[in-house]
């Protein structure tokens, strides 16, 4: 990510080429980014893996058929609630 910053930020310059107030703000920048993102993409699949730690199994069910009878239960507008605290953990 901050190698995208300092790529898209129009100058031919290396990092060592900014001052140190320039580099912190893009670093701080980068992780900020990067961190935004690993929080959506990882917020659903934790929250699934939550609901399946919860959920009891039948007799004899796998885990990828539990975790396919669960989604079918969820459906889409449920899954779609499973978002609802992304901001909290963004935060």
């Amino acid at each position: 990510m901050v190698e995208f910053i300092y790529s898209s930020r129009g100058k031919l310059k290396l990092k060592l080429d900014y001052i140190k107030l320039e580099q912190l703000g893009v670093s701080f920048l980068g992780e900020c980014t990067a961190s935004v993102f690993y929080a959506i993409v990882s917020h659903l699949a934790d929250t699934f893996v939550s609901k399946l730690n919860n959920v009891k199994k039948a007799e004899g069910e796998s885990t990828l058929e539990l975790s396919l009878r669960l989604t079918k239960e969820l459906g889409f507008t449920r899954i779609s609630r499973m978002w609802r605290r992304l901001g909290a953990r963004v935060i």
